[in-house]
């Protein structure tokens, strides 16, 4: 069990796209239309869309809010979100909201689903999603394991699980969106919106290159082929490739400087996952 870090953002993103799919939520909708407090300081025109995929320019609040506020004091929390000003006019452009994405879904979402059918811990959407998958649970990592640290889990940054969750998860989305039981966790076409990209270029908050969907992060495969889902600090990855049916997932305890992706440790591992497949493809003709 470890920290996934901004891996649950593609596991929110999951979630919203399941509340999209029952009708309770429209990416197109005004993040006024379900939270009219949202609205205050020109952020009226500020799409679901908008929000999930790090265009609103939300990137940092003026007010600061300390972890223990989200449980404690979540009113200064809804209330520091609803006032802030946005870094650039939203739909301009797109800089990820590192951690400001996880206070604006998991604020925005109990106020479309009053009687928390979905719950905003990421520990728990996979089970909401996807029983067949286990591993995800409460758990410890590295310095971050204090229980009074662990209990406020944010869906930017704080889902603790393991890498076969993870890639059960996004191997589930890359076979049809339904596991072996025949259960489905989101349809081809909630699928396709997950893994097209929204915005592409350079991003104005890490000053590179980036391609973002509603919630999702993109990185190429060995192949050069577009796989979606989401990285995360220290070198976590986690991710759906369509066109090869797999999902894939690395996490570890031992956190690096890399967070896209490139961590040579994880990149060493996919070059030779997609040798077997390649040899297994090669052995199945």
């Amino acid at each position: 069990m470890t920290l996934g870090f901004s891996n649950t953002k593609g596991i929110a993103a999951i979630m919203v796209a399941r509340m999209v799919e029952q009708g309770l939520l429209n990416y197109k909708d005004p993040v006024a239309k379900y939270w009219p407090e949202f609205a205050q300081n020109d952020k009226g025109n500020i799409t679901v869309e908008m929000l999930l995929s790090h265009q609103a320019g939300l990137v940092s609040l003026d007010e600061p809010i300390g972890l223990f506020d989200i449980t404690a004091n979540p009113e200064k929390v809804e209330r520091s979100l609803s006032v802030q000003k946005t870094a650039w006019p939203a739909g301009s452009a797109h800089g990820y909201h590192s951690l400001t994405y996880g206070l604006y879904v998991d604020t925005l979402i109990p106020k479309i689903d009053p009687r928390k059918k979905f719950a905003t811990d990421p520990n728990s959407l996979v089970a909401t999603g996807a029983k067949a998958v286990k591993e995800f649970a409460q758990g410890s990592s590295l310095l971050l394991n204090n229980p009074y640290y662990t209990e406020h889990v944010l869906s930017c940054c704080y889902g603790t699980g393991t890498a076969r969750g993870f890639a059960k998860v996004y191997g589930i989305l890359s076979n049809s969106g339904v596991d072996e039981n025949n259960q489905r966790l989101l349809s081809e076409k909630a699928i396709k919106i997950l893994a097209t990209p929204l915005v592409s270029g350079e991003d104005q908050t890490l000053g590179v290159e980036t391609k973002f969907g509603p919630g999702t992060g993109f990185k190429e495969n060995p192949r050069g082929e577009l796989i979606f889902g989401h990285s995360g600090n220290g070198g976590q990855v986690a991710m759906a490739d369509l066109k090869n049916s797999i999902g894939v997932a690395y996490l570890t305890n031992y956190l690096s400087m890399y967070a896209f992706g490139d961590d040579p440790r994880y990149v060493d591992l996919e070059n030779e996952l997609y040798k077997s497949l390649d040899s297994y493809k090669t052995r199945a003709s």
